[in-house]
C-alpha cells in the first residue's frame, strides 16, 4: 500500500524535500528529471534557494508546479482556458429558452442570465474537479429538495456535456475540465519524463487530484509528504482519498509557541499593534511574517507601519481589485448614475464625489482641482441638491468661477479653460454612462477612456502599486471589449452589476521575489512555509474562517448526496492552515477587533480552551487594560502610545513668523472654539488658525448637518426676537407662527426643494422645535439678549490678550443670569465640575484638561459676561448647553462654590493653556489619541493621523 509521509508542523517541508532530491540525485547536479508539486507558487523560490545553498554550485533545478499547473500538465490539453464571462455566454446559448431553468424563470436575454450563468459555471467546475458522473446527478431524489433545484439537476448533464463539446470545438478548456481529463488520462499517461515526482504540503484533495496522485503512488512514481498535528478527521480523509497508510516521521508533540492576543477597537489600532510588536525587533526581521487573512488591510499596513521602518519587506498576496482607488472612481461613476432623478437630474453629492476623486482632482496639473472647488461653492451657494449637466455648463457658473479664482494661485485660468475642462469631465465621467441601455463594447470603451484619461492627465501612475491596479482593470475591460457577447445590450444598472460582480472575484497579485527581510502574505500563501515569528491580523469570526454557507444552486443536502465537500469540510481545511501556521512558529501575535459587529475567531477560542485544559483552570481576562499572562498566552487589552508617525509631520516648531501670526490672533480675539481646537489637537489649531486653511464646505450625506444647525439657530432667533427683554408666551398661535417661520426659512435656505427628503426633514424640525420651545416656556425665562457678540481682555503674564465669542442667548432665571448655548449635535462638551473640585487646583497639562474640562466655551462665556458687568459675581452666573434634538439642558454648575471654581480652577487653567499656545518653546504637535476626532479632521492627511 502507498505511504503518506507525515512531518510535524515544526519541521520544514522545504528542507525535507530538498534533502530527498539531493539524496536521490547523488553527485549529479542536474535535478531537471524530478518534479515537485506544491499547493501554491511561493514555496518554489524557497526550494530553489535551499538547493542553491546546499549544493554551492550551479545546478539544473527540478520542475516545480503548483497542483493546478500539474493537473493542467497531466491533462495534456495544450489549449488556453476560456474567460469566465465568455464561458457564461456559451452556457447562455446552450440554455437559452429552456423553460423555468432556475428559480422558476425563463431566461431569454443574456443580461437576465449572467448571475445564474456564473453559478451554473461554478457547479460544472466543481462537478468536473470532483469527478461527478451524470448518472449520480440524475438519480438524486431528496424529499426536501427545492423543486427548482430538482428541475435544474435533471437538465444539468445535457448542459454540462454540450458545454464540454463547445469548448472542444473552440479549442478551449477550463480548470475543471483539465482536472477531469487529467484523472481520465493518468492510467495511460505514465509521466515517465520524470524520474520521480514529489507532492508536498497538500492536505485537502479534490477527487481528480486524488485519482492522479493515488495512481502515481501505487506505480511508485511519486512520494507524498504533508504536515500534521494529530491523526484527526482531516488526516483520516486524506488517507482514505489516497488509499494510503500514514508514516509519521518523528514526534508530533512539539513545544507550543508563545502566543499574545491583542484586542483592538478598529483597523487603525490593529496596525498600531503591529508597529509596537515590530519596532524593537532585530534589523531585517528575518523569519518574521505578517499574515493578512483580509487583504483589504494591506495598504493601511504598508502606509502606516512599513513605510516607517528601514527594513526590507516583501509582499506576496493578492489584493482585492475592488479596494483599489481606480475601482472606487468607477464605483463613484456608477453611483452617480444610480442616484439620478428621473434619469435627468444628478444628485449633487454623488456628482461631486466623482469630480473630487483624487485622480480627477489631480488632472491637468491640478487645474481640475481648482475648478471643482469653485464648482462645489457654486452648487452649495445655490442650494442645489439635484442638478442637470446643462445647469453646470453655463456662463453664470463660468463667471462665478473666474471671480472665485481671482485671489488664488490659479487666477490665470481662463473662462475658455474652465468651460472646456468641465465639458471634458462631463464627457468622460458622466455622459457615456447615461443611456438606458448600453452595448457591452460601448461600456468597455467608456471605461477605457476613463482609465486612459486619468493616466494621461494626472500623476496617478506614480503611486507604487498603480501599474498593478491599472493592469487588473484594463484586463477586465479588454475581456469585455473582445468578448463573444460584446454586442449584447444591457440595461445600464445591470451592466454595472455584472461588472461589479466580476471585479468582486478579482485580485491583484503581488508576487514577491526576495527571501530576506519581513514577509507580508495572505493565509494561503503561508502553506508549507515556516516562520519563527508570526503576526496575524483580522483574527475575527467571519474572516477566520472565511467560509460561506450559501450556495444558490447546490444546497447542503444535495452536496452531501453527491459526496461533494461542504462548508464543514472547507472550515476544517481553513482550521488546518491556521493551526499549521501558528504551531510551526516560536512567537505568535494574534490581533483581532472587538466591537458590536466583530468577535474574535472561534479558532482563537479553541487555543484558549486548550490552554485551559492544560492548566486545568478557566482563563478569565480582566478589563483593567493591563497585560495578563496565562500560561503561554499573553493578553493585551489596550494599546497605549505606539508613536506611528512621520517625525517631520508630527511637530511644527514656532519660529518668529508663526509667533507673529499667533500674536495677531490674540490681539484680534481668541474664540472658545479656537481654544478647544488647540486643547484637542495643537496641529489642527496650527492648520486652521495660524495658516488659515479652510475646512472645505461640502454637501453632506443628505443635507449637511452644519447647515441644519445654522438653520435651527436662525429660526430660534427669529422666534424669540419679539420676546426679548420680557417673558414669552406659547399657545396655538405661537405654534402656527413657528411653523410659518420654519416653512419660510426652509424655502429660503434650501431653494424651495420639495422632494421627500426635505419634506420629512422639515416635519422633523417642526416637531423638535415645537417640543423644545414648549419645554423652554415652562422655565419662564426672561430673555435679555439674543445672538450677542462679546469681547473681553484676558490677563496673561502681565499683559492682556483678547477673548471673543458669540452667545446664543442670555436669560434671567430667578436670581441667576443664564448663558445658553444651543447644540444641534449629540456631543456634550461640558466641564466635569465634580472631578475638578476633587483636584481643587488649576490644571497645567493639556491632555488632562481635554479629559476633565472638555471645553472652555461656557467658562469663557461666563468670564466675558462678567467682564462687561463688573458688579455681578460668579455666584449669580450660570451657563448651559441646550441639546435641541434631545430637548435636554445640561447645566454647568449644579452645586459648589461657583466663584471659587471659576477664579481658582477654570480661569487659571484657561491661562495655562493660552500660555502654552504663546510659548515659542512648545511646538504645535499632533494629538491622535482621539480617533473619532482625527477621522473627521480635514487636515488629517497633513500629519498622517488618519489611515
Amino acid at each position: 500500500m502507498a505511504v503518506i509521509e507525515a512531518l510535524s508542523y515544526k519541521e520544514s517541508l522545504i528542507t525535507h524535500i530538498g534533502e530527498r532530491l539531493i539524496e536521490r540525485a547523488g553527485t549529479n547536479t542536474d535535478l531537471s528529471g524530478y518534479a515537485v508539486i506544491f499547493p501554491g507558487k511561493r514555496p518554489d523560490i524557497y526550494l530553489v534557494n535551499y538547493l542553491s545553498d546546499r549544493l554551492k554550485s550551479s545546478f539544473f533545478p527540478p520542475h516545480i508546479f503548483t497542483i493546478t499547473e500539474f493537473m493542467d500538465y497531466a491533462a495534456n490539453n495544450n489549449v488556453r482556458e476560456i474567460e469566465l464571462l465568455d464561458a457564461v455566454y456559451e452556457l447562455f446559448n446552450i440554455a437559452k429558452g429552456i423553460d423555468r431553468l432556475v428559480e422558476g424563470h425563463t431566461l431569454k436575454s443574456f443580461e437576465d442570465f449572467v448571475f445564474w450563468g456564473i453559478e451554473i459555471f461554478k457547479v460544472i467546475e466543481e462537478f468536473d474537479t470532483e469527478l461527478v458522473e451524470d448518472n449520480n446527478v440524475k438519480s438524486i431524489n431528496l424529499p426536501d429538495m427545492p423543486e427548482g433545484i430538482g428541475k435544474l439537476l435533471s437538465r444539468f448533464s445535457s448542459i454540462r456535456n454540450e458545454f464540454h463539446s463547445r469548448l472542444d470545438r473552440m479549442h478551449l478548456t477550463t480548470r475543471g475540465l483539465n482536472y477531469y481529463r487529467a484523472a481520465a488520462n493518468i492510467k495511460d499517461k505514465a509521466l515517465d519524463e520524470f524520474e520521480h515526482i514529489y507532492f508536498a504540503g497538500l492536505i485537502a484533495l479534490t477527487k481528480a487530484e486524488s485519482e492522479v496522485i493515488k495512481t502515481l503512488l501505487k506505480n511508485e512514481r511519486a512520494s507524498f509528504f504533508t504536515q500534521i498535528e494529530s491523526v484527526d478527521d482531516t488526516v483520516t480523509t486524506l488517507k482514505q482519498s489516497l488509499d494510503s497508510e500514514l508514516n509519521i516521521n518523528g514526534p508530533l508533540n512539539n513545544e507550543p509557541p508563545r502566543i499574545a492576543l491583542y484586542e483592538a477597537s478598529d483597523t487603525h489600532e490593529e496596525v498600531e499593534f503591529v508597529y509596537s510588536i515590530l519596532k524593537d525587533s532585530d534589523s531585517g526581521l528575518t523569519k518574521t511574517a505578517i499574515v493578512l487573512p483580509d487583504a483589504g488591510t494591506l495598504l493601511s499596513l504598508l502606509s502606516n507601519v512599513m513605510d516607517y521602518f528601514p527594513y526590507n519587506y516583501n509582499v506576496t498576496m493578492g489584493y482585492p481589485l475592488k479596494r483599489t482607488p481606480f475601482y472606487t472612481l468607477i464605483d463613484g461613476i456608477f453611483n452617480a448614475q444610480g442616484s439620478r432623478r428621473d434619469d435627468k437630474d444628478y444628485y449633487a453629492k454623488d456628482y461631486l464625489r466623482v469630480l473630487k476623486h483624487p485622480y480627477i482632482k489631480g488632472m491637468h496639473e491640478q487645474i481640475i482641482n481648482a475648478i471643482v472647488q469653485q464648482l462645489e461653492r457654486y452648487i452649495i451657494d445655490n442650494g442645489k441638491v439635484f442638478l442637470k449637466l446643462e445647469d453646470i455648463e453655463n456662463e453664470k457658473l463660468y463667471n462665478y468661477a473666474i471671480d472665485g479664482l481671482k485671489h488664488t494661485e490659479e487666477r490665470s485660468i481662463s473662462t475658455d479653460t474652465i468651460k472646456s475642462r468641465i465639458k471634458e469631465m462631463h464627457g468622460l465621467f458622466f455622459k457615456p454612462f447615461e443611456p438606458d441601455r448600453l452595448a457591452v463594447r460601448d461600456f468597455a470603451d467608456a471605461l477605457d477612456n476613463v482609465i486612459r484619461s486619468i493616466l494621461k492627465n494626472s500623476h496617478a501612475i506614480q503611486y507604487k502599486f498603480s501599474p498593478s491596479f491599472i493592469k487588473g482593470l484594463m484586463d477586465i475591460i479588454e475581456i469585455l471589449r473582445y468578448s463573444g457577447f460584446k454586442e449584447e445590450q444591457f440595461e445600464k444598472q445591470r451592466i454595472f452589476t455584472m461588472f461589479n460582480s466580476y471585479v468582486e472575484m478579482q485580485t491583484i497579485p503581488f508576487n514577491g521575489i526576495p527571501l530576506t527581510g519581513l514577509q507580508i502574505l495572505g493565509l494561503l500563501e503561508t502553506r508549507i512555509l515556516n516562520f519563527d515569528r508570526v503576526v496575524l491580523l483580522d483574527c475575527n469570526e467571519g474572516v477566520i474562517p472565511s467560509v460561506s454557507k450559501y450556495e444558490p444552486l447546490l444546497p447542503f443536502q444535495v452536496k452531501k448526496a453527491l459526496k461533494l465537500p461542504t462548508y464543514t469540510e472547507r472550515e476544517h481545511v481553513f482550521r488546518y492552515h491556521f493551526r499549521r501556521l501558528i504551531k510551526s512558529a516560536k512567537e505568535v501575535y494574534l490581533i483581532y477587533r472587538k466591537a458590536e459587529d466583530a468577535e474574535k475567531s472561534r479558532f482563537i477560542e479553541e487555543i484558549i480552551w486548550e490552554e485551559e485544559k492544560q492548566k486545568n483552570k478557566l482563563v478569565v481576562f480582566k478589563n483593567d487594560n493591563k497585560d495578563e499572562l496565562i500560561g503561554r498566552i499573553r493578553f493585551v487589552k489596550k494599546q497605549f502610545k505606539t508613536e506611528i508617525k512621520d517625525q517631520s509631520k508630527a511637530k511644527i516648531k514656532k519660529d518668529r513668523i508663526i509667533m507673529d501670526v499667533v500674536d495677531g490672533i490674540m490681539a484680534q480675539g481668541l474664540s472658545p472654539s479656537a481654544i478647544d481646537t488647540y486643547m484637542n489637537c495643537p496641529a489642527r489649531f496650527y492648520y486652521k488658525y495660524v495658516l488659515g486653511l479652510k475646512e472645505p464646505e461640502e454637501l453632506g450625506e443628505d443635507i449637511e448637518a452644519k447647515n441644519i444647525g445654522s438653520f435651527i439657530h436662525g429660526v430660534l432667533k427669529d422666534f424669540y426676537e419679539k420676546f426679548k427683554h420680557g417673558m414669552f408666551t406659547y399657545n396655538d398661535a405661537s405654534e402656527e407662527e413657528l411653523a410659518g417661520l420654519i416653512d419660510g426659512s426652509f424655502n429660503k435656505a434650501f431653494n424651495g426643494e420639495d422632494n421627500g427628503e426635505y419634506f420629512l426633514l422639515k416635519a422633523i424640525i417642526k416637531k423638535i422645535l415645537s417640543d423644545f420651545i414648549k419645554k423652554d416656556f415652562n422655565k419662564k425665562p426672561y430673555i435679555l439678549e439674543l445672538e450677542t457678540k462679546k469681547y473681553a481682555d484676558f490677563p496673561i503674564n502681565g499683559s492682556d490678550i483678547k477673548l471673543k465669542g458669540f452667545i446664543d442667548r442670555i436669560d434671567k432665571r430667578a436670581d441667576e443670569i443664564f448663558i445658553v448655548d444651543y447644540k444641534t449635535g449629540s456631543k456634550i462638551p461640558i466641564p466635569g465640575i465634580t472631578k475638578l473640585l476633587e483636584i481643587n487646583k488649576p490644571l497645567t497639562d493639556r491632555t488632562t484638561m481635554k479629559g476633565l474640562i472638555k471645553s472652555f466655551q461656557l467658562p469663557v462665556y461666563l468670564y466675558m459676561y462678567k467682564s462687561s458687568a463688573a458688579s455681578v459675581n460668579y455666584d449669580r452666573l450660570n451657563a448651559s448647553l441646550y441639546m435641541v434634538k434631545e430637548n435636554k439642558e445640561h447645566v454647568l454648575f449644579t452645586k459648589g462654590n461657583k466663584e471659587h471654581i471659576m477664579k481658582n480652577i477654570l480661569i487659571p487653567s484657561l491661562q495655562n493653556i493660552i500660555m502654552e499656545i504663546l510659548s515659542q518653546d512648545i511646538p504645535f504637535e499632533k494629538d491622535n489619541t482621539d480617533k473619532a476626532f482625527c477621522s473627521h479632521c480635514q487636515f488629517a492627511s497633513m500629519c498622517g493621523s488618519v489611515l
